[in-house]
């Protein structure tokens, strides 16, 4: 229990510790705003808002770089191949519903004859 209350303890020091930067930070951006509505800027970025500057430059060509460039035509091609396979594989399922619904009234036909013709009267 002894550890349980420190770690609470530690938990509520913790989040006041961050409201108060957050209220900081929130002053800072207020003023910095005001600031830039006039036309003058008071502070210099800091370094956490360079490091971001600089994470949304590498996220950004990251992007790019995973972003992958084909022909028009290879991409027309490949469109082309997919949807084949999309009506290719639908079909064959209308087709199995189709034999399904119409081969269990035959198939219950033909055995209810067959039965009724080994009966006998």
């Amino acid at each position: 229990p002894s550890n349980a209350m420190a770690a609470a303890r530690g938990v509520r020091n913790f989040k006041s510790a961050t409201a108060s930067v957050t209220t900081q930070v929130t002053r800072d951006d207020s003023a910095a705003s005001e600031s830039s509505k006039k036309g003058t800027s008071s502070r210099a970025p800091t370094a956490v808002e360079q490091s971001d500057s600089e994470d949304e430059k590498e996220t950004q060509s990251s992007k790019e770089k995973a972003q992958v460039q084909v022909w028009e035509w290879l991409d027309d091609l490949l469109e082309g191949f997919a949807e084949i396979y999309r009506v290719t594989v639908n079909s064959g399922q209308f087709c199995g519903d189709c034999v399904r619904r119409t081969a269990y009234p035959i198939k219950e036909q033909l055995l209810g004859t067959y039965d009724a013709a080994t009966r006998g009267p």
